[in-house]
């Protein structure tokens, strides 16, 4: 982790596989498994108020070397919940701009669908395509889906973004702002945040909705909250309006009045 929070535990288990294999091709003893694993020290990792949520965005628009990629990063994740991996892994081909859905790819490599603002994916789009050139651009010829949707800042080089950046982001947070340093502020604190306003407003399985997270019970598949629910929570929360919400008496009558149908029929 980018805190080091649970290094020393990491560390013996990754010595251990490392005895193991060894251990397994030289017909060896493998003495690190008498090397107990230390246990972690309890953390608490808390939301973040609304007001810190303020702060962190304006400071990371406000600063660094490349303030438009870093707020675009941070509105994202905001957005999706996306872990490291859905951030630096996002390609233009998982981007569907028709239905405003983003296929968000990150633990475990799960495809699972979020629903986003019409401008959120246009500004993805817009910078992919700005600096990635023509392979982001879905009407080019050059088109590929499977092109990154993060870059860096142009130079002699086209760069697709890596984790160093999400890691050089939450080390900016943690050293402009005392609090975040404290607290150890990262990308995860933003997920437990946003899903911490969800869970106040809607209720838990919305929280686990955008979380991502599997259903752990036989009581979970009573009370599950759908797609479109989760469509209308964060289109309330983030203020946009989204397809599986919005207009729905609208496009019933266009479809009938298509079909030749009246709401009689």
């Amino acid at each position: 982790m980018a805190d080091g929070y649970g290094a020393e535990e990491t560390a013996v288990a990754a010595l251990r596989s490392l005895f193991e294999h060894a251990v397994r091709h030289t017909g060896g003893i493998n003495h690190a498994k008498g090397v107990d694993k230390p246990r972690r020290t309890g953390r608490e990792r808390r939301p973040l108020q609304d007001f810190e949520l303020v702060e962190l965005h304006h400071m990371t628009a406000s600063g660094g070397d490349d303030p438009d990629l870093d707020v675009l990063i941070l509105d994202y994740v905001i957005a999706t919940g996306a872990r490291r991996e859905g951030v630096h892994m996002l390609t233009v081909g998982q981007l569907h701009r028709d239905r405003q859905i983003i296929d968000l790819i990150d633990k475990f490599k799960r495809k699972q669908p979020v629903p986003v603002s019409a401008e959120l994916i246009d500004r993805l789009l817009a910078h992919a395509i700005e600096r990635g050139g023509d392979q982001c651009d879905p009407t080019s010829s050059a088109y590929r889906p499977d092109a990154h949707v993060f870059w860096y800042r142009p130079g002699a080089t086209r760069r697709a973004l890596t984790s160093r950046r999400i890691d050089t982001l939450i080390n900016r947070w943690q050293r402009n702002l005392r609090w975040a340093s404290d607290e150890q502020v990262g990308l995860h604190h933003i997920r437990h945040t946003i899903s911490a306003f969800i869970a106040m407003e809607y209720g838990p399985q919305y929280k686990k909705r955008y979380l991502r997270h599997a259903d752990g019970s036989v009581t979970d598949r009573y009370g599950v909250c759908t797609f479109e629910e989760l469509a209308r929570a964060m289109s309330d929360l983030l203020d946009f309006e989204h397809p599986l919400v919005h207009g729905i008496n609208e496009r019933r009558k266009e479809t009938l009045r298509r079909l030749g149908m009246s709401d009689d029929d």
